[in-house]
């Protein structure tokens, strides 16, 4: 039986903005921050609140720009293990004919040992990601004179913000002053 549970983001506002680095770009970026009353919901029938969270998304690719976008060597090696099994129980099927299904068992024989040979390389020889942590370091704050969410001027009293669509421009860290009258 398939039970369809999600979230419904209500009343949303964009309300902020900052210099980033976003994971799944590899780059620094801009990312917005939109706050929005957030329900779970089963068969799209509202049920549980879970209250106002602002959720960050970059402005190139509208991802989370700090999810992890790439497979744990944990993960990886895991699936060179499982691929290596597969391949032994592969190696063990008696041949029983010379039709299509001898050249699939052949081809599964000797690809899933390649692929696993393949996955252990990539998950301990492979490019290594630096730390989001490290990544963060080399941030620096947005110093430009224009509004990234819609080119309007930004001004500096009471904090750094566009009046025009009024969000507020963040260092990394900072959370949204709430009742600014900007």
């Amino acid at each position: 039986m398939y039970i369809h549970v999600g979230t419904y983001r209500i009343a949303k506002k964009l309300q902020a903005f900052r210099n980033d680095y976003c994971l799944s770009c590899e780059a620094r970026r801009v990312s917005f921050g939109e706050r929005s009353f957030e329900v779970v919901h089963v068969f799209f029938i509202p049920l549980v609140p879970l209250g106002w969270r602002t959720r960050w998304t970059c402005d190139r690719c509208g991802s989370d720009p700090h999810e992890r976008v790439r497979s744990s060597p944990v993960i990886l090696g895991a699936g060179a293990v499982l691929a290596a099994f597969t391949g032994v129980v592969f190696w063990l099927l008696p041949d029983k004919s010379a039709d299509m299904s001898a050249i699939w068992l052949w081809a599964l024989r000797l690809g899933m040992p390649l692929a696993a040979v393949l996955m252990f390389a990539y998950a301990f020889w492979g490019p290594k990601p630096e730390g989001l942590k490290e990544l963060l370091k080399g941030v620096r704050p947005y110093e430009d004179d224009h509004c990234p969410a819609c080119y309007g001027p930004m001004y500096s009293v009471p904090v750094r913000h566009c009046p025009s669509c009024k969000v507020q421009c963040l260092r990394l860290g900072e959370k949204p002053r709430k009742n600014l009258m900007i």
